[in-house]
């Protein structure tokens, strides 16, 4: 259980979904309403990220986040799911301009040392979302972790750019048209000593798709499974080996 006791507490913020159970909602320092849910989980963020010393924690509780607009991540500030099942993050409508569900680009003092963990990132089965882009965009971060994160019916799960010394592992790849894409940074940082690995990529059209890499990065033990191109792109300084599904 996460109590609002500071000394017993496990998270710096907690926050509950509009139809997360009664006793989540009772140990939840927030409780979404199921419509803009991103404003509360960006304050969230931000307050973490302000009070803790670019350092803390914002759990998200087990449930459905209706949003229309990015959820905004922070320099140092993990965003985590946890209850018996993975809380889902989508757009409840489509958004009036591009979007990604998660954008670590807007706030330009975010350089990535955060972690991505127990989260459900989709577009909903029905209904015109063309405006979605992607699950995460980031640019120039470093140190990041996403791990057992699950991206479904999008376009474009991950887009990052100058990827530093950073892990994507354990996660699921389900009806997308590109999973990853890799490429160099906006201030001409190359990825760079990145892991990719212990992922599973179905029903997509590229599961990995390395541009302009210009540095180095090791996939592996990752399974594909009814993907047209497993991996693509600039694969000169990429180490690849013991991937499932790559002939």
């Amino acid at each position: 259980m996460i109590f609002k006791d500071f000394n017993t507490r496990t998270a710096d913020m907690v926050i509950a979904a509009s139809n997360s159970s009664d006793k989540m909602k009772k140990s939840a320092d927030y409780v979404c309403t199921g419509t803009d849910d991103q404003i509360i989980i960006n304050e969230a963020l931000a307050e973490v990220f302000n009070d803790w010393g670019n350092s803390g924690e914002v759990v998200l509780l087990n449930g459905d986040y209706s949003i229309s607009d990015s959820i905004i991540l922070k320099e140092g500030v993990d965003l985590v799911g946890k209850g018996g099942y993975w809380p889902i993050i989508k757009f409840g409508a489509n958004p009036s301009t591009d979007k990604y569900i998660l954008d670590g680009t807007v706030d330009y003092e975010c350089y990535g040392y955060y972690t991505l963990k127990n989260l459900y990132i989709a577009n909903p089965y029905e209904g015109d979302f063309s405006h979605v882009v992607g699950g995460l965009l980031t640019d120039t971060h470093a140190e990041v972790m996403i791990n057992k994160v699950h991206f479904t019916n999008l376009p474009l799960a991950m887009h990052m750019k100058g990827l530093y010394q950073s892990w994507i592992i354990n996660s699921f790849f389900d009806l997308l048209t590109t999973g990853i894409k890799l490429e160099e940074g906006t201030w001409g940082n190359g990825i760079n000593a990145d892991i990719i690995s212990n992922n599973h990529f179905t029903r997509t059209t590229t599961g990995i798709n390395l541009v302009d890499v210009g540095s180095k990065a090791l996939i592996t033990s990752n399974f594909f499974d009814d993907i047209t191109t497993p991996i693509t792109g600039e694969l000169g300084s990429v180490e690849e080996y013991g991937n499932y599904g790559i002939t």
